[in-house]
């Protein structure tokens, strides 16, 4: 799939917005709040690729909320996780622009999900799906592979006057690669005028950190 376009401007702004749900605190019988879900993915790539990009004519930056940090060797570009977290899927705010100084055109891809497959054995592989800024399609960016994942489950507490509330922990890591994918990776550096991209290749790492508190009724909803 090829990523949409549009002429060159200011990077779309999009706002992390807490999914907090309205409990009452007068009766025992209220329904409990949905889901609090916090966290931060970052995704670390050579200082090179970004220097080469824009030797080419190509400016990559992140889009709000995402942020970046440079230093000499790499630059650190993090998205804050936004849920749900488990069953396979973590989703993110934030973008990734490339504004080709070629072609007045820049590419944004927004809200990345961090997708793998579900089931007994260890996870070996993910992907990186954008969705595009200007049609809404989705987009298969990165694959990641040699996969290490960890989860905990926290313990039950008491939350208010009659609730409680357990926050579970968890932790991805593994390396980043631009999807096998030639046709659309040559779509991509055709409109940037650029060869910035190569199918497969190695691009960085990414990792991840967050936490779910779901909050229950009584202390044995919250158990597991």
């Amino acid at each position: 799939m090829i990523p949409g376009v549009k002429p060159a401007g200011i990077g779309i702004a999009v706002l992390m917005v807490a999914a907090l749900g309205v409990a009452s605190a007068s009766t025992a019988s209220a329904a409990p709040m949905k889901p609090t879900i916090t966290g931060t993915t970052e995704v670390t790539v050579p200082t090179e690729f970004v220097t080469e990009a824009a030797g080419q004519g190509v400016v990559v930056s992140a889009i709000e909320p995402a942020t970046a940090l440079a230093t000499s060797t790499s630059v650190a570009i993090q998205f804050p996780v936004t849920g749900p977290v488990g069953d396979g899927i973590i989703r993110h705010r934030g973008g990734l622009s490339f504004a080709s100084e070629n072609t007045g055109i820049t590419i944004e891809i927004i809200n990345p999900s961090l997708t793998w497959g579900t089931g007994p054995s260890p996870v070996k592989r993910a992907q990186v799906t954008f969705t595009n800024a200007i049609n809404g399609n989705l987009v298969t960016f990165f694959d990641v592979r040699n996969i290490d994942m960890t989860g905990k489950a926290g313990k039950p507490e008491k939350h208010g006057r009659h609730g409680w509330k357990r926050t579970d922990t968890g932790t991805f890591a593994g390396d980043l690669f631009v999807v096998n994918n030639p046709i659309a990776v040559k779509a991509f550096n055709e409109v940037m005028d650029a060869e910035i991209l190569t199918p497969g290749a190695a691009f960085g790492e990414i990792s991840s950190t967050y936490s779910t508190t779901v909050y229950c009724k009584t202390k044995k909803l919250c158990q597991r």
